[in-house]
């Protein structure tokens, strides 16, 4: 405990010290710094995001206060120069701080985090780059985006922060399935009779998103007719790409992407992987959300893991506070963390938008299964429900 919090006390101090330089003599306008002597200016923003998951293995139902993995707790530093006309410097430093995450607490003692298990703060330094942006583009030089991250999650429904591609991030994944067809009298709990768990949840799903945010050098095209181009070269080396689209058609709104990246020359069994996503928003509020993905693995006998999800939404306008988002959707990942394994999930849930206040409160229901075609294991749902908010500052 007493490392937990002399690692977070230092982190603070660590934000503290970069923003030092620019409280002396500087003139603030909302979360803008500009300090007077370089004409730099830095923008101060981050969020809380927090979700109470309550889940239920067949077995026991346990109630988890966790950060939520689809966007957690962060503070971020972004910092930028106009050096010229053509040419503006920028470097964005980002630390997220979440404490227990959605992702990880389970119904399994040790492995994951139990209901009763010490409090778990991490440090994630997302970013630490510096970007060159002109006409010509845009580069990325150091920790961010890679080129294909985001690519699965195309989303204009409103909906993202309870609901994207990632299910097992919203609740229930560091929960095991667990074995329904066990010998007579054999204890269903995983924590008195281990042998009753089968795989976990964040180990059956995934949306295969590209390569979150990795070391690279990144180059962006201007955007063209809506397109824009996004080539990197990762730590690994990893080579990665995107195409991603925004536009609008008499009234209804189009967003769409495709990554692609190859990770063969650092890793003995993944190969290349496709994945994309769209978004289509009618005036109406009406939206269909789509994304599929695809993984190619070098392991002889294996069946490459794929991905398909799909999101309805509606965005009714209930109250003046903001609109008032509603969705329905399903995911389906095959084969991903071993041949025959087929991990589906649906659900339903509602996010309520408070635009004067930078908040969005939500909650959900869903309801994830398991089964493998080639063992004779049959496996209990994991049912879950979360209610949760997100603040902006």
């Amino acid at each position: 405990m007493y490392r937990k919090t002399l690692q977070t006390s230092v982190a603070a101090a660590a934000l503290f010290a970069f923003a030092a330089p620019f409280a002396g003599p500087a003139s603030a306008a909302g979360n803008t710094i500009v300090n007077s002597k370089s004409q730099v200016k830095i923008a101060i923003t981050g969020q809380v995001s927090r979700i109470v998951a309550i889940v239920n293995d067949g077995d026991r139902t346990n109630i988890h206060h966790v950060s939520n993995q689809f966007s957690g707790n962060r503070v971020r530093f972004i910092g930028t120069a106009k050096a010229w006309d053509s040419l503006t410097i920028g470097t964005r430093i980002e630390f997220q701080f979440n404490n227990r995450t959605s992702n990880e607490s389970g119904n399994r003692t040790g492995v994951g985090l139990d209901v009763d298990a010490a409090d778990d703060t991490g440090i994630d330094p997302r970013y630490q780059d510096i970007t060159f942006a002109g006409r010509w583009g845009k580069l990325y030089v150091g920790k961010g985006d890679a080129a294909n991250n985001g690519t699965s999650q195309a989303d204009l429904s409103g909906t993202i922060i309870a609901q994207n591609p990632n299910v097992q991030d919203g609740g229930f994944g560091g929960s095991f399935f667990l074995i329904d067809n066990l010998a007579g009298g054999a204890d269903q709990n995983p924590n008195i009779n281990p042998a009753a768990a089968g795989p976990q949840a964040s180990k059956v799903f995934s949306s295969f998103d590209g390569l979150s945010r990795t070391q690279r050098v990144r180059y962006d095209t201007p955007t063209f007719g809506g397109f824009k181009v996004s080539v990197g070269l990762n730590q690994g080396p990893i080579g990665d790409a995107a195409i991603r689209y925004s536009g609008s058609f008499g009234g209804t709104k189009v967003s769409a992407a495709i990554g692609f990246s190859d990770r063969s020359s650092a890793s003995a069994t993944i190969g290349h992987e496709v994945n994309g996503s769209g978004s289509v928003l009618h005036s109406s509020g009406l939206s269909l959300t789509i994304a599929a993905a695809s993984r190619e693995l070098e392991a002889a006998g294996r069946t490459d893991p794929s991905m398909v999800f799909v999101k309805v939404g509606y965005k009714a306008k209930l109250v003046d506070a903001g609109t008032t988002n509603f969705f329905a959707m399903y995911q389906n990942t095959d084969d991903l963390a071993s041949d025959g394994g087929d991990a589906e999930y649906w659900g339903f849930g509602v996010v309520q938008i408070l635009k004067d206040y930078a908040t969005e409160i939500f909650a959900t229901f869903g309801v994830a299964s398991y089964d493998d075609t080639v063992t004779t294991n049959d496996f209990d749902n994991l049912t879950s429900g979360t209610l949760g908010a997100r603040l902006k500052f």
